[in-house]
């Protein structure tokens, strides 16, 4: 029988070991098991021992206690709680009911109230007040207290010591980039992002084309290239437009790709105000309500706009030989094609902006053919390109939109998307979209006449 092989080999490792306590609980299970395998063998297995204490042991596991009568158990249960109320007032026997030990087993003063654990106050970490203080409070993972209050005072103390932040902008940058999102930390997700846009804010060199070089390795998940985008794109705008500060927040695509099907839009870019608001300045009217000037605000953005634009298209068009940020991952695509839009938008009227608007819609278009053909069939991939696009229009001059071979391009797409597009919405956007370029080209040739 294999069974009884089995058990003369687990027999022989038993015997050869060098402790003989186990050689001799071998034997004893060894003779118990084959005497009930082969219970019809005239010779049995038998061993000599010196201790037959074990074999004992072992042979009494064989027979299964039995359990007391249940008839002791429903008589103890009588004579305690007692059959029914008539029973039980009849009785002599105590009865165990609130009367005799309602007192003792209510009693709880000797227990320490809960509330006063929770009255006590946890010990409050000093805010830091130095920018290196910060930083090291930051890398204290073991004390979510030193963290939290050191991320609440990070964008102050960066905006506050700009001469000491552009020394360690990099740095600072590799510290929040690295943080774990956490949930003892109370509005981590913005606190961590006007960090990083505030180091965006006050050195914009050098943490723009670290975090363009960072996006496209190896070692990031998508949080944390979604967080790049999101702190990029924001600092552009606010570079751009000061009186834009604060009013950025980060992106929630997960959220916003989840309501995509059912015909919801992307909050984030509201470009098609802008575009109305474009054909409004465009239409000419006999009258108009005074309005009075805004006031002119330098344009910061445009001293640094190819550090942020160039560096995030050169990372992704090397590293696609070794490594795809993207891998087909529709959010990271979605928000990668927003940011590029953003930062060309803030680049407005600096004379970098049409050479942007050219490489943005080379990138696009090269994505269609790349391994993402499949995602432009996606309605929120579609968006975003639509978005681009407008942005390349927006700042591409009017006598140049006829030159450029990629607004050419940009047309018959959203020709497409306006006749055979199922999405009604998405119609409704490549129709405005194709209105403003018409407008703009018409504009265009009536200044070459």
């Amino acid at each position: 029988m294999p069974l009884f092989k089995d058990l003369m080999s687990g027999l022989q490792n038993h015997l050869s070991n060098s402790d003989s306590s186990i050689g001799h609980i071998g034997m004893a299970v060894a003779q118990i098991l084959s005497a009930k395998l082969n219970p019809q063998l005239e010779k049995k297995l038998e061993f000599d021992y010196d201790d037959n204490q074990i074999y004992r042991e072992l042979v009494s596991l064989e027979t299964c206690p039995t359990l007391p009568d249940s008839s002791a158990y429903e008589k103890q249960s009588k004579n305690i709680l007692g059959d029914s109320p008539e029973d039980a007032s009849g009785t002599s026997e105590p009865v165990l009911g609130k009367t005799q030990y309602g007192e003792d087993l209510d009693s709880d003063d000797d227990l320490e109230p809960l509330g006063e654990f929770e009255d006590k106050a946890r010990p409050t970490e000093q805010p830091a007040s130095y920018l290196g203080e910060c930083m090291q409070g930051l890398m204290s993972a073991d004390n979510p207290e030193k963290v939290e209050s050191c991320l609440k005072v990070a964008p102050t103390l960066i905006r506050r010591s700009r001469v000491m932040t552009e020394e360690v902008s990099v740095e600072f940058a590799k510290v929040l980039l690295h943080m774990e999102s956490s949930v003892v930390i109370e509005n981590f997700v913005l606190l961590h992002h006007e960090s990083l846009v505030s180091l965006l804010v006050v050195s914009p060199v050098p943490v723009a084309q670290y975090l363009c070089k960072e996006f496209s390795a190896r070692n990031y998940n998508v949080r944390q290239r979604l967080d790049m985008l999101d702190a990029l794109a924001a600092s552009a705008v606010q570079l751009a437009d000061p009186k834009a500060e604060h009013k950025q927040k980060p992106s929630n695509l997960v959220e916003e790709m989840t309501t995509l099907n059912v015909g919801d839009e992307p909050s984030e870019p509201n470009w098609r105000e802008i575009v109305d608001r474009r054909i409004e300045a465009k239409t000419r009217r006999f009258a108009s309500a005074s309005h009075t000037a805004d006031t002119s605000v330098a344009n910061r953005f445009s001293a640094v706009a190819g550090h942020f634009f160039f560096p995030l298209l050169l990372a992704v068009r090397n590293g696609e030989r070794e490594y795809n940020p993207f891998n087909a991952d529709t959010i990271l695509l979605v928000q990668y094609f927003y940011t590029l839009g953003k930062i060309v938008a803030s680049a407005q009227n600096c004379l970098l902006a049409p050479r942007m608007a050219s490489e943005l819609l080379q990138v696009v278009w090269a994505f269609r053919f790349a391994f993402v053909f499949r995602c432009y069939k996606e309605l929120a991939v579609q968006k975003a390109v639509v978005f681009c696009i407008t942005m390349a229009i927006m700042v591409t001059p009017v006598q140049d939109l006829l030159r450029n071979a990629s607004l050419t391009e940009a047309h018959q797409y959203l020709l497409a998307l306006a006749g055979t597009s199922p999405n009604p919405e998405l119609q409704e956007m490549a129709t405005k979209v194709l209105s403003y370029l018409q407008h703009q080209v018409q504009i265009g040739m009536k200044s070459k006449t």
